[in-house]
Order: C-alpha cells, then sequence, then structure tokens
C-alpha cells in the first residue's frame, strides 16, 4: 500500500515491558499496531517490531514523515532505548522526531480530559500523572510521581501507541525521557 513520500507517523514506546510500534495516517487514521512482550529485551526487539509494523501498514521507512518517541515514565534503560531509536531514525531519514509522555496517551485512550493516569513500575508499585488532553493537544497538569498504591478512578495502564503517534502530530514536544 503506497501512503505517499514521508507522510506516515511512526511512534515508538519502550517505557513498559510491552514494546510498542504504532503507524498512523496524517488524517490520524491507525494504519498499524504492532508489540512484543519484552520486559528485559527491547534493544534487541525494537527494530524487529518497527519492522513488523511497516509490513502489517504496507509500507517502508521511506514513508515516514515524523517520529514520535514516547517518553515514559518508565525503566531507564527501557525509556533510553526508545528515546534513542526515534532520535536515530529520524536523523537517519532526515525527519523531525517528537516526545509524548507515555501517560498523555493512556489518558487519550481512557477517552480524554483531565485526568490522572498510570503505568506500572518496574518494581512494584505505579507511576502517576495527571494531564489534560483534548483535540487541539494536551497539557501536564501534575508531574508524573512514584507512588504504591493505585489512585482510585485513575486511567490506565492500556494505551496505544497509534495514540502516542497521533498525540505527536499536534504538538512540538522535545525527546527527554522521564525517569523516576
Amino acid at each position: 500500500m503506497d501512503h505517499g513520500v514521508r507522510t506516515l507517523i511512526v511512534a515508538i514506546d519502550t517505557t513498559t515491558s510491552v514494546l510498542r510500534v504504532g503507524i498512523v495516517l496524517p488524517d490520524g487514521t491507525e494504519a498499524a499496531e504492532a508489540r512484543a512482550d519484552a520486559p528485559l529485551g527491547h534493544s534487541e526487539k525494537v527494530l524487529e517490531v518497527l519492522e513488523r509494523a511497516l509490513a502489517l501498514a504496507g509500507t517502508g521507512l521511506d514513508s515516514v514523515g515524523l517520529i514520535v518517541a514516547g517518553l515514559g515514565p518508565g525503566s531507564y534503560t527501557g525509556t533510553r532505548v526508545g528515546a534513542a531509536t526515534a532520535l536515530g531514525l529520524a536523523r537517519g531519514l532526515a525527519v523531525p522526531v517528537r516526545g509524548v509522555p507515555t501517560l498523555v496517551a493512556v489518558v487519550a485512550d481512557a477517552g480524554g480530559g483531565e485526568r490522572d493516569a498510570v503505568l506500572p513500575t518496574p518494581r512494584g508499585g505505579w507511576y502517576v500523572g495527571r494531564y489534560a488532553v483534548d483535540p487541539a493537544g494536551w497539557r501536564e497538569v501534575v508531574s508524573p510521581r512514584r507512588v504504591e498504591a493505585l489512585p482510585p478512578g485513575a486511567a490506565g495502564p492500556a494505551f496505544r501507541a497509534s495514540t502516542l503517534a497521533r498525540l505527536g502530530s499536534l504538538q512540538d514536544y522535545p525527546v527527554r525521557p522521564i525517569y523516576r
């Protein structure tokens, strides 16, 4: 399937034990989503999962116009793998790269609005942050922090990498991983 020259948005998230790659069209329609359970193997699997997502979308790297990195919070090494891969791909393809906190995708996939979002930490407990998400973009309300108990009413931890890609297309945000 030919998606045109440099129009696809690719998101890579390695901040949790599940590695995710999502691809969306310029209008925000999901073209592909690929995942791998990789609690300790993100660096070995990230390019394999990217290749699988591109194959599912019926395209190649030559159609990619923007790379988005999931910024976490998450494990130090896992978060760096995704950020470094996104930055390297963007440089090699000569396309822009943006970052989106992974918790923003959790809020967006839970229906948007302003709410707490959670992701599990690698050693037990939860990362919690409060974000506001609407069709125009997103903003941080309360910075992510680590807590032991799951907050009542929090969204998560489910999200799609394609949601990160859509969010990355809305606003320019630097690739600065969130470590906690």
